[in-house]
C-alpha cells in the first residue's frame, strides 16, 4: 500500500537510465579489442611500408596507431602491445624465410620473439616518459 505522500520509482525509467549509463561507457573487453586492433594496424601499416606493397610513405605513419593504443595504459601493458604488434609486423616482414630449405616455425617463433622485443622496449619506454616526464632530464 502506498500511502499519499510517498511516490514510487517507475520501472521503465530506472531501467533505460541504468541502460544509458551502462551504454555511454565501452566496456574493458571492448577498449582491450580496440588497444589490439590498432597494434594490428600498426603491424600491417610496417609490413606494407616493405618492398613487395612498395609503399614507403606508410612508414612514417605506422607507429601512430601503436601510440594511440599505448595512451594511457601502464609500462607493462604497453610492452605487451609493442610485442604483439612486433610479432604480427614480423609475420609480414620475414615471411620469405619460409621459402628457405630447412626453415621451420620454431625458428620463426624464435626470430620473430627476439625482434619483437625492440617494440615492446619502445612502447613500454613511451608509457614511462608520459607518466614522469622528467626522467628524460
Amino acid at each position: 500500500m502506498i500511502s499519499p505522500g510517498q511516490t514510487t520509482p517507475i520501472p521503465a525509467i530506472e531501467d533505460s537510465a541504468q541502460r544509458a549509463n551502462s551504454t555511454s561507457r565501452p566496456s574493458a573487453v571492448i577498449r582491450l579489442l580496440g588497444k589490439f586492433a590498432l597494434a594490428l594496424l600498426s603491424a600491417g601499416l610496417l609490413t606494407c611500408a616493405l618492398p613487395e606493397p612498395d609503399l614507403g610513405w606508410l612508414a612514417w605513419l605506422s607507429l601512430l596507431p601503436l601510440l594511440i593504443a599505448c595512451r594511457g595504459i601502464g609500462p607493462l601493458a604497453a610492452a605487451g602491445l609493442g610485442f604483439l604488434a612486433g610479432m604480427a609486423a614480423n609475420v609480414g616482414i620475414y615471411r620469405w624465410l619460409f621459402e628457405v630449405k630447412g626453415f621451420e616455425i620454431y625458428h620463426f617463433a624464435m626470430l620473430s620473439s627476439y625482434f619483437a622485443i625492440y617494440p615492446a622496449l619502445w612502447c613500454a619506454a613511451i608509457s614511462r616518459l608520459k607518466r614522469n616526464p622528467l626522467m628524460l632530464l
